[in-house]
């Protein structure tokens, strides 16, 4: 039995979602990027522990056999979402910067010395369809969260992003190893101190959520649709 706390999202911005794109993309290529979280500290009230049994999600068995004890847990407590996989990416290129498990990655993200995860969920059903240039497209409900090893084996869950995107896709997850990045948009750097969690859209925008003491603090480290570069 492991336990899951959950708080409100670290980023409080309303993102857009496919129907809201400027440019001539397929939908899955027209999501807002993660803008930065303001007023933080006052979404995160009412934080509860629920009490989680390790039971199979709704994910194919040989995904659920692969995932970590505290990820089946994620899903057990948002019923009809699983973590993205492999398979669920658009092209090999992607694929191949993604890695095997694109929905996930695993390390102490807060350097408090404990294990953490992030995930990347999608529903198991599509929420609508967007038609593009004469071709249908599901469209499913996701989500980018975090679970944060707390002591007693419980995790604190955070919710970064919440958007909605089509299947197969060109986003996930990669492990940020520490090292300086710059902000392409504010142009300030910073040394991360610890691993991060960066969230990428292959040929599109890529996100790094570092820690900074307190918070995780997005930067964009890269933005092709506004022509800046790592």
């Amino acid at each position: 039995m492991r336990a899951l706390e959950r708080t409100s999202r670290d980023s409080s911005a309303d993102h857009a979602d496919l129907a809201g794109g400027r440019t001539r993309q397929p939908p899955a290529a027209r999501c807002a990027v993660p803008a930065r979280p303001e007023g933080v500290a006052a979404r995160r009230r009412g934080a509860r522990w629920l009490a989680l049994a390790l039971l199979a999600p709704v994910v194919p068995a040989a995904a659920a056999d692969a995932l970590p004890a505290p990820l089946v847990a994620a899903t057990t407590a948002h019923p009809g979402m699983r973590v993205l996989e492999a398979v669920d990416l658009r092209d090999p290129a992607c694929r191949r910067a993604l890695g095997a498990h694109p929905g996930w990655i695993e390390a102490d993200l807060d350097g408090d010395g404990r294990p953490d995860f992030g995930a990347l969920l999608v529903d198991a059903r599509p929420s609508r369809i967007v038609r593009f240039d004469g071709r249908d497209y599901p469209v499913y409900a996701a989500q980018v969260l975090l679970l944060l090893g707390r002591a007693g084996g419980r995790y604190e869950e955070r919710l970064l992003y919440d958007f909605s995107d089509a299947l197969p896709t060109s986003r996930g997850l990669l492990l940020e190893p520490p090292h300086r990045i710059r902000d392409v948009q504010s142009q300030r750097s910073r040394t991360l101190r610890q691993p991060a969690l960066t969230f990428l859209s292959c040929g599109q925008f890529s996100v790094v959520y570092a820690w900074d003491g307190k918070n995780f603090v997005p930067m964009k480290t890269a933005d092709k649709a506004l022509g800046l570069a790592p």
